[in-house]
């Protein structure tokens, strides 16, 4: 039976991570049919080896693509920068990387979306939508307190930064991005979540300290 082994890499010039998988025990004589019937696929088992990345992940939130890959450009020497167009996207993938993630950057105003930024920001914080009915996709937004949220706008006279840190965010950087603004922000964003997690750990550990017995003196007889 014929065999043959594949292997190839997936590239992405914006993150600069890819993933090398390895096609192996491909042959032509165990297809499967495809779904229409007309052709059959050949069966295969694959391998996917990803490559490790150790970039702190943050979820950015952007309709713009220029504007994102320019972000990604600068800032992909400390962060791995993952893409969402919408808010279904910004859903989907901050569901994903929840357990991982280092920060969300939001843009305000989201085209094609029904949440804008300021909404999603408020569902990650945990408060309730001014709107009479959430969506569907956005219950399944996971509630992140320590995850710092930086939102980003071009449209700083229709937005404040009061407006923006009511609702949970806790910087706000008008477009054009200042770059040496941004990568500031996120490391204080990171140093106060990693501090508020600190404070809520520390009443746990009091609570759970018991006062130490000393062992009971034997008595003589």
């Amino acid at each position: 039976m014929p065999r043959s082994v594949v292997v190839f890499r997936l590239g992405d010039d914006v993150t600069g991570g890819y993933i090398e998988a390895a096609l192996a025990s491909f042959t032509t004589d165990n297809s499967v049919p495809s779904e229409g019937g007309s052709r059959p696929w050949p069966r295969c088992y694959a391998r996917f080896m990803a490559v490790a990345d150790t970039r702190p992940v943050v979820v950015y939130v952007e309709d713009d693509a220029d504007t994102f890959k320019i972000a990604a450009l600068r800032l992909k020497a400390k962060y791995r920068l993952i893409w969402a167009q919408n808010d279904v996207e910004a859903v989907d993938l901050i569901s994903f990387h929840h357990r991982e993630l280092f920060a969300v950057l939001m843009d305000i105003e989201l085209r094609g979306s029904t949440l804008d930024g300021l909404e999603l920001v408020r569902l990650l914080k945990g408060h309730p939508l001014v709107r009479t009915q959430m969506p569907a996709f956005a219950r399944r937004l996971p509630v992140l307190h320590a995850v710092p949220v930086i939102v980003l706008t071009a449209y700083s006279a229709r937005y404040s930064e009061a407006e923006v840190h009511a609702v949970g965010a806790a910087h706000f950087v008008t477009k054009p991005i200042d770059f040496t603004r941004l990568n500031l922000a996120l490391a204080q964003a990171n140093i106060a979540a990693v501090m508020k997690r600190l404070e809520k750990a520390e009443p746990q550990r009091e609570s759970g300290a018991t006062d130490v017995v000393p062992p009971a003196t034997p008595s003589r007889r």
